[in-house]
């Protein structure tokens, strides 16, 4: 009786490793990003890759999907991100892919809280996530991974932001992630 568990315990342990738990590349010809929201610090920190002052530029590259949402058609978007100061994390610069909606949506549709498309160029703090078995990153709970810098202070933007995190200089931003980092 030992000896069949053992080999149904072995059969099974090989079954599960070799059954492709690896996490699948993600394809941006027909794969979108799937936002998980995050409505605190600790969740949003501890699931990042990176986080960091950086600066966001054009974007580089754009793939159509098959997919539609609403009126439009999902498009995943490629943008050059230079991280000038790392809370957490290792990097320089990295390509972040974001799933956007082209035509975009009128500003009170539903659609805009769950693909963020580009951002615009300028000075953001980001919280990033590396895409699987891919060269590029994507933002970490979408719009609650982002917060725009303007006239020095962060912007935490409504209903999707966090809001302890907006109005703060990047040194009081660091402060408020330095418990959970």
């Amino acid at each position: 009786m030992a000896n069949i568990l053992r080999t149904l315990l072995g059969f099974f342990l090989i079954t599960f490793v070799f059954s492709g738990t690896a996490a699948q590349a993600f394809d941006p010809h027909s794969d979108v990003i799937r936002t998980q929201r995050f409505s605190d610090i600790p969740a949003l920190v501890s699931s990042s890759d990176v986080i960091g002052v950086c600066q966001v530029g054009a974007i580089v590259t754009s793939f159509p999907t098959p997919h539609a949402a609403g009126r439009g058609k999902l498009v995943n978007t490629v943008q050059r991100v230079r991280l000038e100061r790392l809370f957490k994390g290792r990097a320089g610069a990295v390509n972040v892919l974001l799933t956007g909606v082209e035509p975009l949506p009128v500003p009170p549709s539903p659609l805009n809280d769950i693909y963020t498309g580009p951002l615009a160029e300028g000075r953001y703090i980001c919280f990033l996530k590396k895409l699987p078995n891919t060269p590029y990153y994507s933002l970490n709970g979408g719009w609650a991974g982002v917060y725009p810098i303007v006239n020095g202070r962060t912007v935490a933007l409504a209903s999707i932001g966090i809001p302890r995190l907006g109005g703060l200089t990047t040194e009081a931003f660091y402060r408020a992630l330095q418990p959970y980092l």
